[in-house]
């Protein structure tokens, strides 16, 4: 055999080993791709997000009764406060069972989840917030994210379980307690802040009448509000006839125009809320006292 003659041999041998491969690696399967699945207990997570809202729309409604001096459907507001960190406290748990369901997943189940949860952080800070300072326009804000959290949690509902009848029934009677809210501006007169509470309350009883001390740091006096600059300037010129520096600054205020009970829920819908009077207001607890009795004591009211 010749040295051509055994290149070419080399070369064809090389050529069918070459085919061989190609073949082999076509015949073989390639590993199949891993498809994230959608996120898990969607069901479980949405029907703990509706007792959560029902609660603070039910107390909300409440307290924007209280804080536009109703007399009958009210909660006293060490109750409403305490009532708040409770459910900011179930918040928090929800929104980290959430994102364990939420992680390692894709799908429009994670998309919904996501986005309640994202609202109920949200919400869950005003909450804390008006109960830490009682604030109008932190209480507007709650009312905005509990209408925000239902129309999320309608999304979820839509997505997971459209035929739930239970959790339907939450969001209706939950969506049925409305407080509209409307924006204003006012004029406020403040003086300080002082270093110590005792300079604080020194200062505020050289005034005379004050609105509020504050009672943490930083120390400031809250003289008054006032509907226009003109009045707010009024009162800085007699707090500086006293000796007091001062300043008149803007701020914004939330007005609760009216309570609607949009779906006209049953008694038993508005038990949490039935009173005798505004200092005797006591949460009926799930089943007691029974339906009877809650009719008894809304007549009552109603009278």
């Amino acid at each position: 055999m010749t040295r051509r003659t055994r290149r070419t041999s080399a070369l064809r041998s090389l050529a069918a080993l070459i085919a061989l491969v190609l073949v082999l690696a076509a015949c073989t399967s390639a590993p199949p791709t891993s498809v994230p699945s959608d996120a898990q207990g969607g069901p479980e997570l949405a029907r703990e997000a509706g007792d959560i809202l029902l609660q603070l729309a039910a107390y909300d409604y409440a307290m924007a009764g209280t804080l536009s001096g109703a007399r009958t459907y009210v909660v006293d507001p060490a109750r409403y406060t305490a009532i708040a960190r409770v459910a900011a406290a179930r918040i928090q748990k929800l929104t980290g069972n959430a994102l364990s369901a939420a992680l390692d997943s894709q799908g429009p189940v994670k998309e919904r989840v996501v986005a309640l949860s994202d609202g109920l952080v949200d919400l869950s800070r005003d909450v804390t917030a008006y109960a830490d300072g009682s604030d109008a326009a932190v209480f507007a804000r709650v009312i905005q994210g509990v209408a925000r959290g239902w129309e999320d949690l309608r999304a979820l509902h839509r997505i997971i379980r459209p035929n739930d009848e239970e959790l339907g029934r939450t969001i209706t009677r939950g969506s049925a307690f409305v407080v509209d809210a409307t924006a204003g501006r006012v004029y406020v007169v403040t003086v300080g802040p002082f270093a110590t509470q005792t300079e604080a309350d020194a200062a505020a009883k050289r005034i005379g009448t004050v609105e509020q001390v504050t009672l943490t740091s930083p120390y400031v006096v809250r003289v008054g509000t006032y509907a226009d600059r003109r009045a707010a300037e009024t009162a800085l010129a007699g707090v500086s006839g006293r000796g007091l520096a001062g300043v008149a600054s803007e701020e914004e205020r939330f007005s609760l125009l009216e309570r609607v009970l949009a779906a006209k829920p049953s008694v038993a819908d508005l038990a949490p809320l039935v009173v005798r009077g505004r200092t005797d207001y006591r949460p009926l607890a799930p089943g007691c006292p029974s339906r009877a009795r809650t009719r008894a004591s809304s007549s009552r009211v109603a009278a």
